[in-house]
C-alpha cells in the first residue's frame, strides 16, 4: 500500500520546499513524462504553469546515480517512465492556476508485484521515502475540512495558506484542489 501526503503549495512556497526536498540527500528530479526516448531530468522542482505544461506534474524524485538505470515505455507520441520497480518518490506538484490551486502529493510505493509475487523495494529507499514524508508533514501545516460528508486532509505552505485565506478558498467535493470563492460566495447576506 502507498504512502501518502497531500499538499497544497503557491509558487512562493516551491523554492523553501525544493530546499526541503534535497536536505535529505542528493536528488535527481525526474519528469514521468518523456518526449524522446533518452531520459531527461530538470534541474528543480518548481512548477510554474509554464513548466508542468511541458514536463506534466510529476517528477520522480531519486538518487541521481538510478538515473540511468530508468527504463522508458513507449506511449504514443511520448514515453512514461517504467515505475513498478523503481525506487522513486512520487511529486504530484502544486499548481497554481486561475481561481484554484492544484492539490500535490509526494507518495510512494514500499513494494511492488512481479510475476504475481509482492516484491519489497530496498529497505534503505524506504527508509529515506518515510523520512521525507514525516519532514513535509512538519515543515507543512496541516489543513483539515470537512469535504462531501468526510475529512479531508493536506499539508499547506505559508504562501498557499495566505492565499487561501484572500481567496477564502476551501476544498470542494470532486476537485483536488483549493477554490476560491466567487464575490457572491463571499457577499454578505441582507
Amino acid at each position: 500500500m502507498a504512502k501518502q501526503v497531500n499538499l497544497f503549495l503557491h509558487p512562493d512556497d516551491q523554492a523553501e520546499f525544493d530546499r526541503l526536498l534535497r536536505s535529505f540527500g542528493d536528488v535527481g528530479f525526474v519528469p514521468e513524462f518523456q518526449r524522446s526516448a533518452q531520459v531527461a531530468t530538470v534541474p528543480d522542482s518548481l512548477a510554474p504553469a509554464a513548466r508542468v505544461d511541458v514536463e506534466g506534474s510529476r517528477l520522480l524524485l531519486l538518487h541521481p546515480d538510478d538515473v540511468n538505470s530508468l527504463r522508458l515505455v513507449p506511449s504514443g507520441d511520448h514515453w512514461l517512465v517504467d515505475l513498478a520497480p523503481l525506487s522513486a518518490v512520487h511529486f504530484d506538484r502544486s499548481v497554481l492556476r486561475d481561481d484554484r490551486i492544484v492539490q500535490g502529493r509526494l507518495y510512494f510505493e514500499p513494494r511492488y508485484v512481479r510475476d504475481g509475487q509482492r516484491v519489497d523495494k530496498p529497505a534503505a529507499f524506504v527508509a529515506r521515502a518515510d523520512q521525507l514524508l514525516r519532514g513535509a508533514r512538519r515543515h507543512l501545516q496541516r489543513l483539515e475540512q470537512e469535504v462531501g460528508g468526510h475529512k479531508s486532509v493536506a499539508h499547506i505552505g505559508a504562501a498557499a495558506l495566505v492565499w487561501k485565506k484572500h481567496h477564502h478558498a476551501t476544498m470542494r467535493a470532486g476537485h483536488l484542489a483549493l477554490i476560491a470563492a466567487s464575490a457572491s460566495d463571499r457577499a454578505p447576506a441582507e
